[in-house]
């Protein structure tokens, strides 16, 4: 009897120990970590950060994939020098991340890489960057920037659905892709002059816009680029009459054949160069960003159902094992 009872308190002691080592190692796993070949990453409890460090690009991530850092309230992220790209969706659905700071050596934004970071609202563009792909900023409700690089020349539908009453779009804007400022809060905008393309819905829905003022460079304006913008009055043309009925022009934008016109309107240097002083911020009210927040809660709860059910497995397997171990034992001795 007293073996038995000997034998209970060593099993008891065993998964007891087993428990506190596959703690330590899990929370050394969770709390840091490679990302590929060249990149690795930390994260600090106590503050929140998650910090990325290497060489080269982060890889991108493909639907369903998971995040190595899922499971972790990062608050904070910041990119050491050294990192040139941020992968596809990487950061996206990261609800609790507020700051971001970014590296001069950075040059890309990978698509979707902060989408739907909604209370991300604070986040530094350094001007080494070149391209910020589709999405990137998509349902950053509260996101506000006062710049875009200066080595970006093409404008995405990274700001999908937001408030952008005040924003001026940067002169080095050559085109400008569909959906940009669909459903923004525009009431005037200026369209710098070197831009030669306004995609597809670009400006659609914008039920405030009232002034546009469009470049004589202007090539193309695509199918439903000002569709239900039925509060635009006037347009103001750098070009002449003759050059204006030059734009190819698509489908469904009766709301410019409907607003005055004003021919050979000359660019000012406050409408043209003002472009890096306004802030770019996010509607706080929009009407899918509950819808958006339960896809992203659904999302981040499964992971983490899945990871709970790994760790307990792991520990029923290392139980199961010292039990058997134990009746082995137990078996011998009678």
């Amino acid at each position: 009897m007293k073996f038995k009872n000997s034998v209970i308190k060593v099993l008891l002691l065993a998964l007891v120990g087993c428990l506190m080592i596959s703690n330590s190692v899990i929370a050394y796993a969770e709390n840091s970590g490679t990302y590929g070949d060249n990149i690795s990453w930390t994260f600090d409890s106590s503050t929140g950060e998650l910090v990325i460090s290497g060489t080269g690009e982060m890889m991108d991530l493909g639907y369903g994939d998971t995040k190595p850092w899922w499971h972790l309230d990062v608050t904070t992220i910041t990119i050491k020098d050294g990192v040139t790209g941020i992968g596809s969706s990487v950061f996206s659905y990261t609800d609790t991340l507020t700051k971001v700071t970014l590296p001069e050596s950075l040059t890309k934004i990978g698509s979707g890489a902060f989408y739907s970071c909604s209370n991300l609202s604070d986040i530094n563009l350094p001007d080494s960057i070149t391209e910020i792909g589709d999405n990137a900023f998509t349902f950053c409700y509260s996101l506000k920037l006062k710049t875009l690089p200066k080595g970006v020349t093409v404008l995405n539908d990274e700001y999908y659905r937001c408030d952008l009453s005040e924003f001026v779009i940067p002169e080095q804007i050559t085109s400008i892709q569909g959906s940009v400022f669909k459903d923004c809060n525009i009431e005037e905008i200026v369209i710098p002059k070197n831009v030669t393309y306004i995609g597809y819905e670009a400006f659609y829905s914008c039920n405030n816009l009232k002034k546009i003022y469009l470049p004589a460079a202007l090539i193309e304006i695509d199918d439903r680029a000002f569709l239900d913008c039925d509060g635009l009055t006037d347009v103001y043309y750098s070009g002449s009459e003759s050059d204006w009925q030059k734009i190819a022009v698509g489908e469904l934008n009766d709301a410019l054949s409907l607003a005055t016109i004003h021919y050979n309107y000359t660019f000012t240097d406050n409408k043209q160069n003002d472009s890096n002083s306004k802030d770019l911020s996010v509607d706080n009210t929009d009407v899918n960003q509950s819808g958006n927040n339960d896809k992203s809660s659904v999302e981040n709860e499964g992971e983490k159902s899945s990871g709970e059910g790994i760790v307990i497995a792991i520990v029923a397997v290392v139980a199961v094992v010292i039990a058997g171990a134990v009746f082995v034992v137990i078996k011998k001795r009678k």
